[in-house]
């Protein structure tokens, strides 16, 4: 799979380059040629997870990374978590989310793993984060899943 992703990425850089020539993208093709093998290998994936969990024990966030149940080179289990997805507006209209809450922590969960810990753990898209309300102080529970 890692080749196959890596392999679709290739004429997209070729027509960046084509039609954008001062934009270096030889960076990207480097980064996914060592890491691509590596999020696909569910193992590593896992170790991930529990590193994101490690990174967020002591530090007062909505973040829930659910558990992993189970990991091998193909196959990742996780724990099932309830919810709606973070651009589902009548999820979050129906629990009386703020969406800007949300939001908001989103960020600061981001920049704390980019900026503080140096690292992002968690596909960005909005399929890998669910949100929930919880209680008892009726904050709002953001999941992230690899």
């Amino acid at each position: 799979w890692a080749r196959l992703k890596h392999a679709n990425v290739l004429p997209f850089k070729g027509f960046i380059k084509r039609w954008f020539p001062e934009f270096e993208l030889t960076w990207l093709g480097e980064e996914m040629r060592e890491n691509l093998p590596k999020e696909m290998d569910f193992k590593h994936e896992a170790l991930n997870a529990n590193r994101t969990i490690k990174d967020f024990e002591n530090m007062r966030t909505s973040l829930y990374i659910p558990r992993v149940l189970s990991a091998t080179k193909r196959v990742l289990v996780m724990e099932f978590i309830e919810g709606g997805r973070i651009d589902d507006l009548e999820y979050f209209a129906e629990h009386n989310i703020d969406r800007n809450s949300v939001a908001l922590e989103v960020q600061r969960i981001f920049c704390q793993m980019v900026h503080l810990n140096g690292w992002f753990h968690a596909v960005s898209c909005s399929r890998s984060f669910k949100c929930e309300r919880f209680s008892p102080s009726r904050r709002t529970l953001i999941s992230v899943t690899s």
